[in-house]
């Protein structure tokens, strides 16, 4: 099933969290994580079940309280800004912790393939290029073309 709405270009993520205050290499893992999280797509929300159920919400998917759920409390949280600006309060008194893209090593991985032959990397590389484009923009510089994916390896 497709997820609501249009998703934002990696290139507009980075200009988005640069204004934010998201510089150098942690620009780059910004952009990365937000792609692990929701692919880019500021509606996106996730439900989370057990003892004290959840909802994650928008580009960053925010963690907020089911009691939150519905409330103009998640509805701000699906506006871009917004978003990115909760994220960087996270960022700035957490870490990457709250962000399991990044904590399970999903948004930064390197590996083209992962050993069960599922595609991998897709996240940083298209931070990487995202960055690039922006940063290209920037300094008015011809942007960065489209990274080509190798075949799997043969087992």
């Amino acid at each position: 099933m497709p997820l609501p709405g249009k998703a934002l270009e990696p290139r507009l993520i980075a200009r988005l969290c640069h204004e934010a205050g998201w510089r150098d290499i942690e620009l780059v893992k910004a952009v990365a994580v937000c792609l692990s999280e929701s692919n880019g797509y500021p509606l996106a929300y996730h439900d989370n079940a057990g003892d004290k159920p959840s909802r994650d919400v928008g580009l960053f998917q925010i963690n907020i309280p089911y009691e939150k759920v519905g409330t103009p409390y998640e509805k701000e949280l699906y506006a871009v800004e917004a978003n990115i600006a909760r994220a960087r309060g996270l960022y700035e008194s957490r870490g990457w912790q709250p962000w399991y893209g990044f904590t399970n090593g999903y948004a930064l991985s390197t590996d083209w393939y992962r050993p069960d032959g599922k595609p991998s990397g897709r996240y940083l590389m298209k931070a990487l290029r995202g960055v690039a484009n922006f940063q290209a923009e920037l300094f008015r510089v011809s942007p960065v073309p489209l990274f080509k994916r190798p075949s799997p390896p043969k087992s």
